[in-house]
């Protein structure tokens, strides 16, 4: 992934604080693989991009909850197939399957980019407009 990029910002520092780090996780994920495939290292930076996305997951849809928008649904569910991902990225690296691993983190990393990001960055408009036209 090559680290975080400002274009990702979503205008919540929270969020985006909370996706920086997932982005690093991912990214030191992905090195801890290629460099130290025979330690413990990997295993446990997995574990904690598992923790550290459910902890956000649940930040932003009990934000969500408060404030919902025509695309809270579909979010949630976006959140869902992403921790799965991660789940089985943890079952792989658990397994020392190094080759399927890497392959999960490059889907992980897509997905985080292209679709999670995104709509992260679309539902923070809408809320911004809501906003704006409440005042």
């Amino acid at each position: 992934m090559a680290g975080w990029n400002d274009r990702w910002r979503t205008g919540n520092n929270v969020f985006d604080l909370d996706h920086k780090q997932l982005s690093t996780l991912l990214d030191l994920l992905e090195d801890s693989l290629g460099m130290l495939p025979d330690s413990t290292f990997p295993d446990m930076l997995a574990h904690r991009l598992v923790r550290e996305a459910r902890e956000h997951f649940r930040r932003e849809e009990n934000y969500l909850r408060l404030h919902p928008t025509p695309q809270t649904a579909g979010h949630v569910a976006m959140h869902e197939a992403f921790a799965d991902k991660l789940d089985r990225l943890v079952a792989r690296i658990e397994a020392n399957d190094g080759a399927g691993a890497r392959d999960l983190i490059v889907e992980a990393q897509r997905m985080f980019v292209d679709e999670l990001l995104p709509a992260d960055s679309e539902m923070m408009a809408t809320l911004a407009a809501r906003i704006a036209v409440a005042h």
